[in-house]
């Protein structure tokens, strides 16, 4: 109760984001732990995010990365470098890369964009502009097509 706690102060001071937002669709219907269904998303997002121009996750990468190996990038590649180490952490955690695996499949998704879509605000939160388009781009990288 004390982490579920915490984390709801945590929630309330920084919010959430698309990740957690198409987490509670993969959650409600297929009841995959939420934890475990944003982390399947999470670095599809991050992927968008650069794809769409946001770098910023280079400031993480400096925090996690000796300084002498970070000063030899760009803001682009270091965004790239981060999400480089997600995917290696998310490999190593064993993080469903199938959605169709976890039981989501085609037939579903236009509920599964509609419900997303339905939790705005945690979309509005993202460093970019994601919405259908974005859950689409995410859902075919996770072999949902």
């Amino acid at each position: 109760m004390n982490g579920a706690f915490l984390s709801g102060i945590a929630l309330m001071n920084s919010g959430t984001g698309p990740a957690a937002a198409m987490s509670y669709p993969l959650g409600v219907h297929f009841k995959v732990p939420h934890g475990i269904a944003g982390g399947v998303f999470l670095p599809h997002v991050i992927r968008y995010n650069i794809e769409m121009g946001y770098y910023q996750y280079a400031d993480i990468y400096d925090c996690i990365t000796d300084r002498d190996v970070s000063h030899k990038y760009n803001e682009q590649e270091k965004a790239q470098l981060f999400l480089k180490k997600i995917l290696s952490l998310w490999k190593v955690l064993s993080i469903p890369d199938d959605l169709v695996k976890l039981g989501l499949k085609t037939d579903f998704m236009p509920q599964f964009i509609r419900e997303t879509m339905e939790l705005k605000g945690a979309l509005d939160q993202n460093p970019v502009p994601f919405y259908e388009d974005g859950i689409v781009s995410v859902l075919k990288q996770l072999k949902v097509t």
